[in-house]
């Protein structure tokens, strides 16, 4: 994916990439070398005992597919958002993570910015009084997306930052 790049480098950094995956093979093997790592089928990964968790930063219609497979293999999943492009994808991946027992995390990671955490503090805290309003503009709209909508793409930074300024309730007005 766009993404998978940047989420690589960060796991290389972590300590975690033991190997990566791409469909488009030749990307995958630069990968592979730049970051130091194997370079293994899909099925392989999920057959590797090594390997407890994966990360998703594909095309959101493929998500459920791949998420759903690598908790029936035992593995816990990082989605890139979005989670899925419906209701009975999302609902699919919970139910496979709860019957294995193992976690599902999205990539909402505006939400981890010191800028957001600081603005949830401040929130809770009551200083910057009782939220009744929540406006959000967008002065650029990333990159043209065939996959999914900007509703998929972007407004789950915007609504994740709402409803955690809110402990998930909306604005009263």
């Amino acid at each position: 994916g766009m993404w998978g790049k940047n989420i690589i480098r960060n796991l290389k950094r972590l300590g975690v990439l033991h190997a990566v995956h791409d469909h488009h093979d030749e990307r995958a093997a630069e990968y592979a070398q730049m970051f130091d790592c194997q370079k293994l089928s899909y099925e392989e990964m999920l057959s590797d005992d090594k390997i407890s968790g994966v990360v998703l930063a594909t095309a959101a219609p493929s998500h459920a597919k791949l998420a759903c497979a690598a908790l029936a293999k035992g593995k816990h999943v990082f989605i890139e958002k979005p989670m899925a492009l419906t209701l009975q994808d999302a609902q699919q991946i919970a139910q496979a993570a709860q019957a294995e027992n193992r976690q599902v995390m999205i990539g909402h990671l505006i939400r981890y910015h010191p800028v957001f955490q600081q603005l949830n503090t401040l929130a809770h805290q009551g200083i910057i009084g009782e939220i009744r309003h929540i406006q959000a503009n967008r002065l650029a709209m990333g990159r043209i997306r065939s996959t999914e909508s900007v509703i998929f793409d972007l407004c789950p930074h915007d609504l994740a930052i709402i409803l955690a300024l809110t402990d998930g309730a909306l604005p009263k007005q």
